[in-house]
């Protein structure tokens, strides 16, 4: 009875598909017997309006709150199966970049990763899956990164601080379009005080706002255990991410572009040996973002240069999320992530079951074993053994016994040979009685209990040469290629129809005169092919299409199949394929209810299962409750409409929907190229992202980029017209010589030779075209080695021509030879009459402000022409004429080719990138030259003497008197008697003379001595302080000493660091 009464009650269900379903019920009939909104407000009193402008200030704060919120809303081109969220872990070198990313892989898929390198893609939820990239510290990888980054986790550093290189990504991806960013800082357990810590963590918070926004997340990460941060902090930070919405950006919008976690060199063996530096052919993988590839686009590979695709290929998805997979009636069978579900792809790591590399591929098995050729013994890899248990999967086991080896050693010896037919009839018919003895190995195990292991060891042994020979002949019979299974024959590919059609009849005949009870097993290399609603064979060109199932994306069709689509009876065979409505809603409609309840029952209570949540989450900070895209009306129709394209095309029209479409974005796709540099393949570093972006037709093309630009404000020095820069303009990065300009108020594009302090400017450059309101990155320089800030301006594209107007000011300058009353001749301005006669009617001025206009050339006189002016000028006089030249910019277009380079020696001499005259200066070690007419003289004038004004008589006589000359000599007042008059001092004044000079000669002597003593008392406190000095010097120079280690020091561990990077 104890025990009875002891035993747990039942706990009732809080959660799960049969609550969600009862909570529905009972949810539905509460709003059944409630009452109505209007019967419940009958009464006017009780709900009416109490204060009116109270009411006005709540509505218009409302409305104003809703306009604030309002954006332009941009067409989302993610499918019923989105790309994996492109994550950029970005910081200084020993930030932790890589141990966050194993933290979070750790935190997914529960893999333990050895390296990062390349792409790591995991799955992070029923739909959802993310791939991570490690960002290197170098600027080409920064600057391709940030294009594609969805979510950047910035990593700094709190014991050393915000560093150069996080500044200049933040430049970079304001520049990009400014993806969402979360901040992580590091190395917190450095701090020994908590005071300490709470000041930086205060400090870095509000510097971090300041260049983000205000309320930008950042985490706090604490110390390391077992080479991971703390599960709590990591579990914090995966929260984020999977609430985490993005907004689609305009540029990768409307560009199609991969990021490759896949390279292969498909190139033949036999050309690379005659000639290693070949063009090689390169197959690249990974998952299409943006907008739908076309198979015709030419693509940048980012560093690397323009190429136009030999083939893209749709390929099957190496991390496909469980809500894919789908059962027959459409519903998605699994609603939990188990570990037989892939959740990782790390190619590049050596992640998983195959590990890839540039010249083949190898099969990594779990457990291997091999043979030590000194001592024959079987010695299993312990390497493997580990790196299986941390992959979490299985393996092909080979067993640890000697016996087994010693058998296949034994086969390696014997040389069976088989020349009669009548050992072949004998030996295939114990091949197959051997095969129905391992077939049926499995049921065979109860009856075998009893048997001891040495007697099953001995009975495997029986018959084993037979067995052996016909399982040898049955090998040679079946004559599977695997190659030809999976990629199909190649002596095939140029077959006609007719041939083909022959030799599938053949086969048919050839399989059916087999026999037909074999087991499933022995059908494991047999390619299957799917039956045919009309019937058991296909048309002739869907079996030149199975057979031709090269990995390329060329659809070979045969001529039959053709189709004119200029014909009207064609285009209305597939006008219903354009349709948008849905002739299934009718269909839906009905069996909606009984949908719902089978999903209700089948449902389980799983925090990945997003079928009955619409996105909805409150934030924490800010407790603000964000709407899911749910209910968008945007997202719906969306839905409906790929559900509609889904259901139109089915899975019998993949190819043409993407013949019709292209490839849409979320597909795994393979894209070769060829005539790629051999350096591609010499100089591939996983670690470097390799981004395949479209060119639509426009951007593959060279003209002129007007672009409204801007030096940056924490670089150092201004910018100068015709210093090469190297600009980053949609995936390119490229080296142009721009020319500056600022557009007056008259519209016109005056030259400058600077770049304005604080204030933008426009500058036009060569290069290819781009859209405008396309942004724009400069740099003087991307070498690691550089100091200071590396982003020298920003701006965005305006517009695009083959020719625009910049015009620079001259000042042609004359002197007047013969001057006239109104007209005056001028010489040295011109050097022909041609010019002159150019120059016709155009206006000239001097320094005194005369206007004047030039006239005719005078003959026989080369360069002077007759000018007429509005007043007389003098011979003194400077003429001169203001022009308006046009200024061409200079036409250079240097792609950057960092891909096909040393990363590592990154400078412009390995770029190949163009030099500006003061870094030639400067390793030549020369002078900047002085031109003497550049150099500013003293102007020396002679004072001129103006001859007296003479006015005519009669008109002075008719002038008012203040305005007649006064020629007359201003006359003085005249002197008296009085001084000339000699001074005689009476007795009493000599006395008193005398006296006072007497006085005054004992004052200057006692200033003299006064003057005389301090002189001396300086002089014996600058020896006492000399004494001190030298008696305290070695204290001073220890000091300084000290001061400067430490200094040296410093700038060591910085140069270190940026080294490493």
């Amino acid at each position: 009875m104890d025990a009875l009464a002891s035993t747990k009650g039942h706990r009732k269900s809080k959660s799960g598909a049969k609550v969600n379903k009862q909570k529905r019920k009972a949810f539905e009939k509460q709003k059944k017997e409630q009452p109505s909104l209007a019967e419940q407000r009958k009464n006017p009193k009780a709900f009416g309006v109490a204060k009116a402008g109270r009411a006005r200030k709540t509505i218009q704060r409302n409305l104003d709150r809703a306009h604030r919120k309002e954006y332009v809303p941009q067409h989302n081109r993610a499918e019923e199966l989105p790309p994996p969220i492109s994550v950029v872990v970005m910081g200084p070198p020993g930030s932790g970049k890589s141990t966050v990313i194993r933290s979070l892989v750790k935190r997914y898929t529960r893999h333990n990763l050895v390296e990062v390198k390349g792409p790591v893609t995991v799955v992070s939820g029923k739909d959802r899956r993310i791939t991570f990239f490690e960002c290197p510290n170098d600027l080409n990888a920064m600057i391709d990164l940030a294009k594609i980054a969805d979510l950047v986790l910035l990593l700094v550093d709190a014991s050393f601080g915000f560093e150069m290189e996080t500044f200049e990504f933040l430049n970079i991806l304001q520049v990009s379009g400014f993806p969402k960013v979360m901040g992580i800082l590091t190395h917190l357990d450095s701090f020994k005080k908590n005071k300490s810590l709470r000041k930086t963590k205060k400090r870095l918070k509000a510097r971090f706002w300041t260049e983000i926004y205000q309320g930008a997340k950042l985490f706090y990460f604490s110390g390391i255990s077992a080479n991971k941060y703390p599960k709590g902090e990591i579990n914090n930070l995966s929260l984020y991410i999977s609430r985490m919405k993005f907004r689609p950006l305009t540029w990768r919008n409307s560009h199609p572009y991969m990021l490759a976690d896949r390279f292969e060199d498909v190139t033949a063996p036999d050309d690379i040996q005659r000639n290693p530096m070949v063009d090689r052919r390169v197959t690249l993988y990974g998952y299409l973002r943006g907008t739908h590839l076309k198979p015709g686009m030419k693509m940048h590979i980012a560093g690397a240069g323009d190429f136009f695709m030999d083939s893209v290929t749709a390929m099957p998805d190496p991390c496909n999320v469980p809500s894919s997979k789908k059962g027959a009636d459409g519903t998605v069978k699994k609603k939990h992530l188990t570990q037989k579900d892939t959740l990782l792809y790390a190619p590049m790591s050596d992640v998983g079951n195959i590990m890839y590399d540039k010249d083949a591929m190898y099969i990594n098995l779990s457990q291997l074993n091999y043979t030590n050729p000194d001592t024959g013994d079987v010695v299993p890899d312990e390497q493997d053994v580990d790196g299986a248990e941390s992959a979490g999967t299985s393996g092909t086991r080979i067993g640890l016994g000697g016996e087994g080896v010693e058998m296949v050693q034994s086969m390696q010896k014997m040389d069976v040979v088989f020349d009669e037919i009548e050992e072949t009839e004998e030996t295939a018919t114990t091949g197959d009685n051997s095969d129905s003895d391992e077939g049926s190995d499995d049921d065979s195990e109860e009856e075998e209990e009893g048997v001891t292991e040495e007697q099953s060891q001995l009975r495997w042994k029986e018959n084993m040469v037979s067995r052996a020979a016909a399982n040898f002949l049955e090998r040679e019979q079946a004559d599977v290629n695997l190659m030809e299974v999976v990629y199909g024959e190649r002596q095939k590919l140029h077959m006609t129809e007719r041939d083909l059609e022959n030799e599938e009849e053949a086969k048919h005949n050839k399989r059916s005169a087999k026999k037909e009870d074999k087991d499933d097993d022995d059908s494991f290399f047999t390619l299957k092919r799917k039956s045919n609603s009309v019937g058991e064979s296909s048309s002739a060109s869907e079996k030149y299409n199975t057979i031709n199932a090269m990995d390329c994306s060329r659809l070979h069709l045969g001529s039959d199949d053709a189709s004119d689509w200029t014909m009207p009876d064609v285009l209305e065979g597939i006008r219903n394929r354009f349709v948008t409505g849905s002739w299934k809603r009718v269909n839906k409609k009905s069996g909606d209810d009984e949908e719902e309840e089978e999903q209700g029952d089948d449902d389980t209570a799983d925090p990945m299962n997003d079928d009955e949540m619409d996105g909805s989450f409150e934030d924490l900070e800010t407790g603000e409750v964000h709407k899911g895209a749910g209910s968008d009306d945007t997202k719906r129709l969306r839905e409906e409409q790929a559900k509609r394209n889904a259901e139109e095309f089915g899975e019998e029209g993949e190819d043409m929907r993407l013949q019709l479409e292209g490839f849409r974005n979320g597909l795994y796709v393979r894209i070769e190229f060829s005539g790629v540099p051999a350096e591609f393949v010499r100089y591939y570093d996983p670690k470097n992202p390799i981004v395949v972006g479209g060119l639509p037709n426009m951007e593959d093309t060279l003209g002129l980029v007007r672009m409204r630009f801007k030096k940056h404000r924490w670089h150092k020095k201004i910018l100068k017209t015709s210093d090469p820069l190297v600009f980053s303009i949609g995936w390119r990065r490229f080296q142009s010589l721009p020319l500056y300009s600022i557009e007056d108020t008259n519209e016109r594009h005056r030259y400058l030779k600077y770049t304005p302090e604080h204030m933008h400017c426009h500058a036009t450059i060569f290069g290819p075209m781009c859209p405008p309101n396309t942004g724009v990155l400069a740099f003087q320089t991307l070498s690691n080695n550089a100091e200071g800030f590396r982003v020298s301006g920003t701006g965005v594209v305006l517009e695009l021509d083959h020719k625009f107007n910049v015009v620079k000011k001259l000042k042609l300058i004359g002197t007047p030879s013969k001057i006239h009353k109104n007209t005056a001749f001028v010489k040295g301005m011109f050097n022909t009459e041609l010019e002159v006669a150019k120059f016709e009617g155009a206006s000239v001025r001097t320094v005194s402000g005369v206007r004047g206009r030039i006239k005719k050339a005078l003959r026989g006189e080369k360069g002077d022409f007759r000018a007429t002016f509005e007043d007389k000028i003098l011979k003194s006089d400077l003429v001169f004429c203001r022009t308006w030249v046009p200024v061409e910019p200079k036409q250079l277009y240097n792609p950057v080719t960092s891909l096909l380079t040393n990363v590592k020696g990154s400078m412009k001499s390995t770029l190949g990138l163009m030099k500006t005259t003061y870094e030639l200066r400067k390793e030549q070690k020369l002078a900047v030259p002085v031109n003497p007419d550049s150099l500013y003289k003293p102007i020396v004038r002679t004072e001129r003497k103006f001859s007296a004004l003479k006015v005519p008589k009669k008109l002075q006589a008719n002038l008012p008197f203040a305005s007649k000359p006064k020629q007359d000599k201003k006359k003085g007042a005249k002197k008296g008697y009085l001084s000339g008059r000699a001074v005689v001092l009476e007795p009493e004044e000599k006395k008193k003379y005398g006296f006072m000079l007497r006085v005054n000669t004992v004052r200057r002597d006692r200033e003299a001595t006064r003057k005389e003593r301090q002189s001396q008392r300086n002089a014996e406190n600058l020896k006492r302080k000399q004494r001190e000095e030298k008696q305290f010097e070695g204290v001073h120079k220890a000091e300084k000493k000290a001061k400067y280690r430490a200094e040296g020091k410093d700038a060591a561990y910085r140069a270190q660091k940026a080294a490493r990077g």
